[in-house]
């Protein structure tokens, strides 16, 4: 599917785990998102995150 997974967590709280997923593209995760929640088992949620660096450079061009 062209993603790549970085890491897996258990949690306390809201929310059972978090997994960490690498993607090219918006388009890829998408794909991952729905064939595995096609199984039944899961719900995500799916936050866009940035670099660090390349969200100050967002803020510097507001």
């Amino acid at each position: 599917m062209g993603a790549k997974l970085i890491n897996e967590y258990f949690t306390f709280g809201e929310y059972d785990g978090i997994i960490i997923v690498e993607a090219p593209d918006d388009k890829a995760i998408i794909k991952v998102i729905i064939s595995t929640g096609s199984l039944g088992n899961i719900r995500a949620r799916t936050p866009k995150t940035f670099p660090y660096e390349e969200s100050r450079e967002i803020f510097e061009n507001l």
